[in-house]
């Protein structure tokens, strides 16, 4: 049989899955559906009877009136706790039912559960917010125009445009190597090929700037939809300390060269300055021979400063600390500069004259000001007028504070400044001007050894050094050298007007014969008794057949099969309190270092002067 309009009415209003409820003009509830009841289950809103305001509250309630009353429609969110303290939220939507004479007679109420949709859209803020405080960018583009959909605040922030402005752009308008939407479209092709990968570009910002990012990006594709989500990384600091790393890379292993090759080069040169030297003792001082000897001897020295200069710039030399007044030397570096440099030339000071000490070797920091100076002068040569400015101040460190991207502890430091505004440099030359043998000068003015001996220089006294320049503009060096914590006192050293002879008895080992027999013919010379030998197997045999004969042994110290620093500790084994000296072409710190720990009086580097060699000798056995 069918049913009549009014139970098909209640029939659709009792099944319906949407809550339902019907109000009295006044606001009392007078029918509820089973949906309704399941929803409103464990909370104030629920019974026949009960008043709207339980959900709402008085004020609400009168509002709803009101715009029903003036045939307005009531549409709102409110929040209900349940028993169980969980909140519920519900919109609620109100429309009046008029009876024939247009009053209202009942007011339908359809209520929706808001819970889960407020909990997505929290997730969805809680998400925004995440990829907002993101330190990369986040990217949404349309595969198919390269179109800019989405992006998060970094990506605002970095390339310099607000939100609504990088919404207008395509991907194209950052990324400068695309060329237009030919190369963004090639470029999709291979991500529709591979659609998660990573790869390094370039991007450009709003004011022009160009930087290198890494784009790690994902290729969606739905229906009537085809998008990238890219998160693309600014990677100019990686990039720089990549380059940093390179270079200390390249340097250590030039450095680790030169230092190779300044041993067998001193190796040559004492056989030179020696052989020199005790052809000089057997001829008159007076005679050509004497003088052609001595120009020979002069050349060799140099070629032993040259050594030097290579082994400064290995880093892989020793020197004799002591404390420095770096103040005096700019002072006396300056006399000696200012006649050789123009009028046109203006030297500008600002030394402060009550800076502390330094450990450091005072030859060398001349140096240091010298070559910087020197430098500076030719950058402004073919200018009419220029300024050389130096200054020198102590200054405070904090790491990570006060200059972050200096590789030095926190303490006090002596800031010196050489600055001109000649020609200045381009990035190109800058990365290159601590390479030994690179230089800018016409060929004949420079041995590009000069700013890496510096650099190796202050980095041995565990400084720091770098450099500003742009062409045109001029250059600025920074040196930072370590103040100690203790003051140092200098002590003199006394120097013996002639060297005394003696009859000892010696152990020479050298692996280079005409080493070898130098040494043992200017000590010979002296008055000693020697024996030499090339093998230090030999030498260790000959010792243990009579350890007593000897008083003093000498020994290189690379030597193949045994060198002189294991030499030493096998000697030692049946003589421990037996004098050593090592030689060493190679002035290797770390194996000077190791090798008076081991019990080995002193350390001297080649190439050997007679008298030198001759004085230390003396002066180990005296103390013997």
């Amino acid at each position: 049989m069918a049913l009549s309009e009014l139970d098909l009415y209640k029939n659709i209003y009792l099944q319906a899955k949407t809550p339902i409820c019907v109000l009295s003009p006044e606001g009392t509830i007078l029918q509820i559906n089973p949906a309704h009841k399941k929803l409103f289950d464990k909370t104030k809103f629920l019974s026949v009877g009960d008043s709207f305001s339980l959900c709402t509250n008085n004020d609400q309630l009168l509002v709803l009136l009101d715009k029903i009353d003036k045939d307005h429609h009531f549409d709102q969110e409110v929040e209900l706790v349940k028993d169980n303290g969980d909140t519920l939220l519900v919109n609620i939507s109100a429309s009046g039912i008029r009876d024939e004479s247009g009053n209202i007679s009942a007011i339908i109420i359809i209520s929706r559960d808001q819970t889960q949709r407020r909990e997505s859209d929290n997730q969805l803020m809680r998400f925004h917010n995440m990829v907002d405080q993101s330190n990369d960018a986040f990217f949404i583009i349309d595969a198919k125009t390269s179109r800019i959909l989405d992006v998060n605040l970094k990506a605002s922030i970095r390339w310099g445009y607000s939100r609504e402005e990088i919404l207008q752009l395509g991907i194209i308008d950052l990324n400068p190597t695309y060329q237009g939407i030919e190369g963004w479209l090639k470029r999709m092709a291979d991500m529709r090929k591979d659609i998660a990968s990573i790869f390094e570009t370039i991007h450009k910002t709003a004011s022009g700037e160009t930087f290198p990012v890494e784009i790690s990006h994902q290729y969606i594709k739905n229906t009537g939809d085809d998008y990238i989500i890219a998160v693309v990384r600014d990677i100019s600091d990686r990039k720089k300390l990549e380059e940093q790393l390179r270079q200390a890379q390249k340097m250590e292993s030039l450095g680790t060269l030169a230092g190779g090759i300044a041993h067998d080069f001193n190796n040559i040169l004492s056989a030179i300055i020696g052989y020199t030297q005790l052809a000089q003792l057997h001829i008159p001082q007076e005679s050509k021979a004497f003088n052609a000897l001595q120009q020979v001897s002069v050349g060799g020295q140099r070629a032993a400063e040259l050594v030097k200069q290579i082994l400064t710039f290995s880093r892989k030399t020793q020197h004799r600390l002591a404390p420095v007044e770096v103040q005096k030397i700019i002072t006396e570096a300056l006399k000696l500069l200012r006649p050789s440099l123009p009028t046109t030339i203006e030297i500008r000071q600002d030394i402060d004259t009550h800076c502390p000490v330094i450990l450091a070797d005072a030859v060398q920091i001349h140096q240091v000001i010298m070559n910087l100076c020197t430098n500076a002068y030719h950058a402004m040569r073919e200018q009419k007028s220029g300024i050389l400015e130096i200054s020198l101040k102590k200054i405070n460190i904090q790491q990570q504070v006060t200059i972050p991207q200096l590789d030095l502890q926190s303490g006090d430091y002596l800031q010196l400044l050489i600055s001109d505004n000649g020609i200045g440099m381009d990035k190109k030359i800058l990365q290159k001007i601590f390479e030994p043998y690179f230089t800018t000068k016409p060929l004949g003015e420079g041995t590009g050894l000069g700013l890496a001996v510096v650099h190796g220089i202050i980095h041995d006294f565990g400084g720091h050094l770098s450099v500003y320049s742009e062409l045109g503009q001029g250059t600025c060096f920074k040196i930072y050298l370590p103040v100690p914590e203790t003051p140092s006192t200098i002590e003199e050293e006394k120097i013996l007007s002639k060297i005394p002879l003696g009859s000892e008895h010696l152990l020479i080992v050298d692996d280079e014969e005409p080493i070898s027999e130098l040494i043992k013919a200017i000590l010979e010379r002296y008055g000693y008794q020697v024996t030499n030998t090339i093998s230090s197997s030999d030498a260790l045999q000959i010792f243990t057949q009579t350890p007593e004969l000897f008083d003093l042994v000498i020994t290189d110290y690379a030597m193949p099969q045994m060198n002189g620093i294991d030499l030493a500790t096998e000697l030692f084994k049946i003589r421990p309190e037996l004098p050593v000296l090592l030689c060493t072409g190679f002035n290797d710190i770390t194996n000077t270092e190791k090798a008076l720990q081991n019990g080995i009086k002193v350390c001297i580097n080649k190439p050997i002067q007679a008298d030198q060699l001759a004085l230390m000798v003396r002066k180990i056995l005296d103390k013997t």
